[in-house]
């Protein structure tokens, strides 16, 4: 009795060890019909450079890559520029006479109003912004304070890595999001804005995972925590921003699978989980991805 009882937890004890080594941020793969090799890997703003974060099927997909994706370029080009200006400039402001702190809850007033003062943001201009600009300035406004920080080691890690002479591409749908903000509802943007906030103020991107989660590969949690929130309080943009950015990219990724090229993507964690991800739109296209 005692023997069989230590043989089941001896068991029990090497199975969640197993589960523990093999726990990973997931990849998805695609082999195209003519030599095509695509990985898809998706990152996290809180992944550390030297992080337990890399596998033997990373660096794999890595060393043999010839081309690397990521969503945006790191400068966009004049044209792009120019346009994202023109949508800033023309959509950007409320209407004279109006202002954005009525719009939001007494919380979130005061919320936006510490985090301004923390981030080094004038208030008074993001009082004359409409939400989704609010929130954008912000969202940069993070990032810099972030700056000095270990993170976003994943691009920080492939970009220092990468095989000699490999090309670097990026899907580049920053003004279409931005268009799709735009034209978003406003009390969508008011939702967005006031959750974004909640969550810079815990010290948290608005889109960055749990780390755990991330680590431990967990499609279902990262979907549940991360994708589902915003398709609740933003039902109406979900559509434009999500689905459409995801469209986009899928055709990119069905035309290189029909070539012969290695390709490793990485893009956001956000885009690969759910039933409107990256993989699920490819796979209904009749692309075949291995992977969770």
């Amino acid at each position: 009795m005692g023997r069989h009882w230590l043989a089941g937890l001896a068991a029990l004890v090497l199975a969640s060890w197993s589960q523990a080594v093999d726990a990973a941020p997931p990849l998805w793969k695609i082999h195209g019909r003519h030599g095509a090799e695509i990985a898809l890997f998706g990152a996290s703003p809180n992944a550390t450079l030297n992080g337990p974060w890399r596998t033997q099927a990373f660096d794999e997909a890595l060393a043999g890559a010839d081309e690397i994706w990521f969503e945006n370029p790191d400068k966009p080009g004049p044209v792009t520029a120019l346009r994202a200006f023109g949508v800033i400039s023309m959509h950007g402001g409320l209407p004279e006479g109006k202002t954005l702190s009525p719009m939001l809850s007494p919380d979130g007033r005061a919320r936006m109003t510490r985090l301004a003062g923390k981030l080094g943001v004038d208030v008074a201009k993001l009082d004359r912004m409409q939400p989704w600009w609010a929130d954008l300035t912000l969202t940069f406004a993070f990032g810099d304070k972030m700056r000095s920080l270990d993170r976003n080691g994943v691009e920080r890690y492939v970009k220092a890595h990468a095989p000699k002479g490999v090309r670097f591409r990026a899907f580049d749908t920053s003004l279409r999001d931005l268009q799709a903000l735009a034209a978003s509802p406003q009390d969508e943007q008011i939702a967005d804005l006031e959750y974004a906030n909640r969550r810079r103020e815990a010290g948290f991107d608005t889109l960055e995972p749990e780390l755990e989660d991330w680590l431990a590969g967990d499609v279902a949690k990262l979907s549940a925590a991360l994708v589902e929130p915003f398709r609740a309080r933003a039902p109406k943009s979900f559509g434009p921003f999500v689905n459409e950015r995801h469209r986009i990219w899928a055709e990119d990724v069905e035309r290189l699978s029909g070539g012969e090229r290695h390709v490793l993507i990485i893009v956001g964690i956000p885009n690969l989980v759910g039933p409107d991800s990256l993989p699920a739109m490819l796979r209904r296209r009749g692309v075949v991805v291995v992977g969770p």
